[in-house]
């Protein structure tokens, strides 16, 4: 095959988004845990951004993108989504304050607000499990994913392949430890912890980055298949957290890296891909934005008899928050990102910014 393109990974990433959405909002909008295990999606999320950000940007480091340029271009993709989860997720927490005396106080949300828009993570809440971001709490992986993307351009210089194996099971081994530690290899979202966020960031972006390196060894066909591995996600987001201590490993190290070898190996039929295309799009305004729409949604409930609505309004919720992350992409993030990469292009920079188009 000759495209470029890979749809069942963005299939694959989709899925995954929907996956964290009903983990995060199951015990609120229909009173029960459901894919329990899909923490696991960040995990993918870590190889697939690894793999497409080499497959993007290796030929135009090669070609003289500088390192400013690269990460100016990261942050006009990741940002404006960023900032618009954290500003509603930052109107949650007032509101929280304001009506039911929150863990927090008013000069504590500032202070993390401050941070936290700058994606950093702050430390000035007052709960005894803090989190690395109180404004929107999935913002970790992001945070990581911007840690691990400049590492790998200040790297990239000297990052041979032998080199990055050697980081690559260096990382899988430090995770690995993690996880035989504390019976997990779930972590990132708290302080406590927090320093697994940055190994499975580190596991996870690296092996996608060796997987670009060897996709020349993935002969591409089309076919059914691509189905198929969609599907196999499933079981691995469902895993009982009862089977965290042998499940996760196994999901983390073998699972999910053989089946995103496997998605870079096969695309989906024709009448499929622009699903999978869509999937791929609205996924990333799907986790930046559900989290704190989650949350205004659960401080209502808080007001109504215990599960008064109950699962019905999970049967509403899911999918109008699948239907405004898609308007949030196509009509805010689109938007912004275009009205940001204008006004840089008409900025006198080198000539090399036009590789930024």
């Amino acid at each position: 095959m000759a495209s470029r393109q890979y749809e069942t990974l963005n299939g694959m990433r989709g899925l995954a988004a929907v996956a964290v959405l009903v983990l995060h909002s199951a015990p609120v909008v229909f009173a029960a845990d459901i894919l329990p295990s899909a923490y696991r999606a960040v995990d993918l999320f870590f190889v697939l951004s690894g793999f497409v950000i080499a497959t993007a940007y290796e030929p135009r480091f090669a070609r003289g993108l500088t390192v400013s340029q690269f990460f100016t271009t990261r942050l006009i993709r990741l940002y404006p989504l960023f900032f618009l989860g954290s500003l509603v997720g930052l109107g949650g927490l007032l509101a929280t304050i304001v009506v039911h005396h929150a863990e927090i106080s008013l000069v504590g949300a500032g202070k993390a607000a401050a941070l936290n828009l700058l994606m950093l993570p702050s430390w000035f809440t007052a709960a005894e499990v803090q989190p690395l971001f109180p404004l929107n709490g999935p913002a970790w992986s992001l945070f990581w994913e911007m840690v691990v993307n400049f590492v790998y351009v200040i790297a990239w210089p000297i990052l041979t392949t032998r080199r990055l194996i050697g980081l690559t099971a260096i990382s899988a081994a430090a995770l690995a430890t993690w996880s035989i530690l504390h019976g997990k290899a779930d972590g990132g979202v708290y302080w406590e912890g927090a320093a697994s966020g940055g190994l499975r960031a580190a596991f996870g972006f690296s092996l996608g980055v060796l997987f670009q390196r060897a996709r020349g060894f993935a002969a591409r066909r089309e076919g059914p298949v691509s189905y198929l591995l969609l599907a196999l996600l499933i079981p691995i987001f469902a895993t009982p957290l009862a089977w965290q201590a042998w499940s996760d490993p196994l999901c983390v190290f073998l699972l999910i890296p053989a089946l995103v070898w496997a998605g870079i190996s096969v695309e989906p039929p024709p009448r499929a891909r622009s699903t999978f295309a869509m999937m791929g799009a609205v996924s990333y305004a799907l986790y930046a934005l559900h989290f704190p729409v989650l949350q205004w949604v659960a401080r209502v409930l808080k007001l109504l008899p215990p599960h008064a609505l109950t699962p019905w309004i999970g049967f509403a919720f899911l999918p109008l928050v699948v239907l405004g992350a898609w308007a949030a992409d196509r009509w805010f993030d689109a938007p912004v990102r275009a009205w940001i990469s204008g006004r840089l292009a008409r900025q006198p920079l080198p000539a090399q910014a036009a590789k930024l188009k």
